[in-house]
């Protein structure tokens, strides 16, 4: 048994325990698969196993994939205000002003509530989820790589505000004892100080 398959194991068998044990804090429902970023493949095909598992043992299964998240972001964004969000204007801004200014400006679409703060959105869907029978999988997280939006903030800022249980799938390295370094990036620091289970 793989590694990767083993602890795909342990998280299915601590959903499944009465009450679930994939959570440290009643307040943060939440837990922390991490694998290694040349694992995507295998990973989504394991992540669909489980959730087949699970829905044969009686629970419901939603997958929200981070890449369709923030798709469905820059289209609200475009609605509500003509001429933001649009992918073309965010191609041009990199062509003509780098890549590290359309960052800023897509760090700024998912970060200000004049626009459509990821955290916000992502509660809204998790919240229109059953607690009891629904749980919740973040998947394709890697879309928010390199410097979109930092993981962390994500599952901080819905401390207290998401009740079903949520597991996300984090592509990076752990850097022991508890620091995470996403999508194995050398350039950036392993952050620490999650609060939730790490699998």
């Amino acid at each position: 048994m793989s590694s990767l398959t083993g602890r795909i194991e342990q998280l299915r068998q601590d959903i499944m325990s009465s009450p679930p044990r994939i959570s440290v804090y009643r307040e943060m429902p939440f837990a922390i698969f991490r694998y290694n970023p040349e694992d995507e493949w295998t990973l989504r095909s394991e992540t669909q196993n489980l959730a087949i598992q699970l829905r044969n043992a009686g629970k419901n299964v939603v997958l929200f994939s981070m890449e369709t998240i923030l798709w469905e972001i820059l289209e609200k964004i475009e609605e509500e205000n003509p001429g933001e969000g649009r992918l073309g204007g965010l191609i041009d801004q990199e062509k003509f002003e780098g890549f590290s200014n359309m960052q800023e400006q897509m760090v700024t679409y998912l970060s200000d509530e004049e626009y459509c703060p990821l955290s916000s959105y992502i509660e809204k869907k998790l919240n229109a989820l059953n607690p009891k029978q629904d749980i919740g999988f973040l998947v394709h997280v890697g879309a928010l790589a390199p410097h979109f939006y930092q993981v962390s903030k994500l599952l901080d800022e819905l401390q207290g505000r998401v009740a079903v249980t949520t597991i996300l799938f984090y592509p990076g390295s752990l850097e022991e004892p508890h620091g995470l370094r996403f999508m194995d990036m050398h350039d950036r620091p392993a952050t620490g100080g999650y609060r939730v289970k790490i699998y």
